[in-house]
C-alpha cells in the first residue's frame, strides 16, 4: 500500500470517529443544521487529517535522509596510493 493511502486511510477511518463525536456531542442540541453541517464538517476533518499525517511522514523522511547524508561531502577525495584503476 502506498504512503498516501496509508496516510488517506488512517485520516478517514479518524475523520468518520470525529464526526461521529461530533454529531453525539452538538449534534442532538440542533439535529436540523447538524444535518447539513456534517459533511463539511467531515470534509474539513479529512483534508486536515491527511494533510497533518502527510507532513509528519514527510518531515521523518527528510530528516532520515539528512542523518544517512551527514557524513557525505561535497568533494571527491582521491584514491589511496595502494589502488590500482584497470
Amino acid at each position: 500500500m502506498g504512503v498516501f493511502a496509508q496516510y488517506a486511510l488512517a485520516s478517514l477511518i479518524l475523520s468518520v470517529a470525529l464526526v461521529y463525536i461530533w454529531d453525539h456531542t452538538i449534534g442532538q442540541a440542533v439535529n436540523r443544521v447538524t444535518g447539513a453541517v456534517r459533511p463539511g464538517v467531515f470534509v474539513a476533518a479529512w483534508t486536515a487529517l491527511t494533510a497533518f499525517l502527510g507532513m509528519r511522514g514527510f518531515a521523518k523522511a527528510v530528516r532520515g535522509l539528512r542523518q544517512r547524508t551527514k557524513g557525505v561531502g561535497t568533494e571527491v577525495s582521491p584514491l589511496p596510493k595502494d589502488v590500482r584503476i584497470r
